[in-house]
């Protein structure tokens, strides 16, 4: 209240009885990274700030969109690269023997004097910065959920005040379907499992996250659902839209665009849902039964299909066109596919332990993909090396390849791992954390009780790093990445 009042004496009136306003503090905020995988840190920074009249600034830091559980870090006083959380050794404010982390460690009415220890665990030397993390230069946060993520902040003198604000986001993340666990999506650290994962997908085995929506969508083989999970907290929303009601048994999902969602029966027929609201919009046809894997080319709308057997079909509007060319003797147990390059190239996981690329285009022009026309298959790269026969079971194209070598990743059930390899196939190994032999003992880390069956990325839609900084304001634009 006193800050307050001051504020608007010093707005209002001056000792001369002007009614001038002093001008308000150029206050910026830099972001050494403006997106981060989830689990990693943002590092902000106001030292850039000034006010016009020389007068010094105290800032006061707060996040307005986060999570619950988003907070500011404390830093040790020695070390700001030292994130810490509480000193060893601080004492009540009524008994100097006795040590406290908060006021509820002493008696009533008594306080925790934070910072009049020596020592904290935390730090290397010295002690931690205890509830000082909000009104730094400098501040620090975890990610703790997909962004994004809105910090403010204020810059005070005694005369004035300005403030800024950004807006923060993060790299798609990667999901594991064998349970549901997170990985950050560019260097594939361990993350977690989805919230409601243990109760709703013990038996998931296939994934797709809704370019609409952002939603998770889990398809449960045995309860014969396709459930839906909230992208940043994980919560179950419940059954997609009316899949409860026209699906009898999923296997397959694709995404025709953005904006349709198909999804593929045991026994074959492949009806269409709105991708946005979940409703039922007609049907495709029928690819036959024993279907394990659909894709929609980006470049024709053609379905492609494989079903744990020799080749790669492929449908027009429904209609069967035939085999892709080459396929039927390069494939022997596709797995899954994903398209790179805009559609002009297709890598199918192949269960004989490898992986086979197609390319589909004559220079920018599409061709007759039955007809042998201009495909060409080859492995891709030496992903092949990487694998035993079982494996992968699964392929995703990172939607962050900009940002990583992680250009694809493979599910490898065999070796319980993520395998990622770069645009050419040729760099290739275990992605990050995303391995069971990086977890703890079995039922201590979800990692330990996956299967690394099945694999899919987050939708791509993120704000851009393009920002506008102000005295009183900063805006970032929304647009696809």
């Amino acid at each position: 209240m006193a800050l307050a009042v001051a504020l608007l004496a010093g707005a209002g009136c001056g000792s001369s009885g002007s009614s001038e306003t002093p001008p308000a503090p150029d206050t910026i905020i830099d972001a050494v990274r403006q997106f981060v995988d989830v689990g990693e840190r943002y590092e902000l920074d106001a030292s850039r700030s000034s006010d016009p009249d020389g007068n010094a600034l105290t800032f006061f830091w707060r996040i307005l969109r986060g999570s619950d559980d988003t907070f500011i870090e404390d830093h040790c006083e020695d070390d700001f690269d030292e994130v810490c959380v509480a000193n060893d050794d601080d004492r009540c404010s009524d008994d100097a023997d006795r040590i406290c982390t908060t006021n509820d460690d002493c008696s009533e009415f008594a306080t925790c004097d934070l910072g009049s220890g020596t020592s904290s665990a935390d730090c290397t030397t010295g002690l931690c910065a205890v509830d000082e993390g909000p009104l730094g230069t400098q501040m620090t946060f975890v990610a703790d959920i997909a962004g994004p993520f809105e910090v403010r902040l204020t810059a005070v003198s005694d005369v004035s005040s300005g403030a800024a604000q950004i807006l923060l986001d993060t790299f798609p993340s990667l999901y594991v379907v064998g349970s549901l666990l997170t990985f950050g999506g560019t260097a594939g650290g361990f993350v977690g499992e989805v919230a409601d994962a243990t109760r709703f997908t013990p038996d998931a085995d296939y994934g797709v996250a809704n370019p609409q929506t952002g939603s998770l969508l889990i398809v449960d083989p045995v309860l014969r659902v396709l459930r839906e999970f909230d992208l940043r907290d994980g919560s179950i929303l419940g059954a997609f839209g009316e899949t409860d009601e026209f699906i009898d048994s999923p296997v397959a999902l694709a995404f025709d665009g953005d904006d349709v969602l198909a999804v593929v029966e045991a026994t074959g027929p492949v009806r269409l849902f709105d991708a946005g609201t979940g409703l039922l919009t007609g049907d495709y046809g029928d690819v036959g039964a024993g279907t394990v894997a659909v894709e929609f080319s980006p470049l024709t709308g053609d379905l492609f299909v494989v079903d744990g057997g020799p080749g790669v079909r492929v449908f027009d509007d429904g209609a069967a066109l035939g085999s892709l060319a080459g396929s039927d003797t390069d494939v022997g147990q596709g797995s899954d596919l994903a398209f790179l390059d805009d559609g002009c190239r297709l890598l199918v996981s192949d269960l004989d332990g490898e992986v086979r690329e197609f390319g589909l285009c004559d220079g920018a022009n599409p061709c007759d993909v039955t007809d042998g026309g201009c495909v060409t298959s080859q492995p891709f790269g030496d992903a092949g090396d990487e694998f035993g026969p079982g494996a992968p079971s699964s392929v995703a194209i990172n939607p962050s390849a900009d940002d990583t070598d992680a250009d694809v990743v493979f599910a490898d059930p065999i070796g319980r791992r993520v395998v990622a390899c770069d645009l050419d196939g040729l760099d290739c190994g275990t992605f990050g954390q995303a391995s069971a032999a990086a977890a703890a003992p079995r039922g201590s880390d979800p990692r330990a009780d996956s299967d690394f069956h099945f694999v899919f990325f987050a939708p791509r839609d993120a704000p851009t790093t393009s920002t506008t900084t102000s005295s009183s304001t900063t805006t970032t634009t929304l647009a696809p990445r």
